[in-house]
């Protein structure tokens, strides 16, 4: 079932990078992101009222640290990512995504002393590395594709 939901979500988050390539182009940056994220909103509501799950009750440290979720990988790191596929390739904007839990490990250790383990780290590493050459591989196919200028 886990492999089958992280297939449904990359489905999913190519979907999105795609056609936010696309609107982008025609829509700017905050109707955009207000749009999207009222959506991601109201679904994730109904999901909650759907199988019951609780919106209150919870300590006080837990809504600070929902509404930090809120504020920095979301409006800060997604928004970011949807400023970017108004002007670079939906690609290079997928390909940088795969950063994301190595932001997410570095922030656990900060935060949450939750250290990651070697095998993490040479994942992280694999990672990034693939990041850095895929954006120097792009930058010299855009290079070549436009005569060098």
């Amino acid at each position: 079932m886990g492999n089958a939901l992280a297939l449904l979500g990359a489905f999913m988050a190519a979907g999105y990078v795609i056609s936010g390539r696309k609107l982008r182009k025609s829509i700017n940056l905050l109707p955009y992101t207000l749009l999207v994220y009222s959506i991601a909103s109201v679904v994730l509501l109904l999901l909650c009222f759907l199988f019951k799950y609780p919106l209150l009750g919870f300590s006080a440290q837990s809504y600070i640290w929902l509404i930090l979720l809120a504020i920095v990988p979301q409006i800060l790191g997604h928004t970011t990512l949807n400023w970017a596929l108004g002007f670079v390739p939906a690609a290079f904007v997928s390909i940088a995504l795969l950063g994301e839990p190595v932001g997410s490990s570095l922030l656990a250790w900060v935060f949450l002393k939750e250290p990651p383990s070697l095998v993490e780290i040479t994942g992280g590493m694999i990672i990034l590395l693939g990041i850095i050459l895929s954006s120097r591989l792009m930058s010299k196919t855009k290079d070549d594709l436009s005569g060098g200028k």
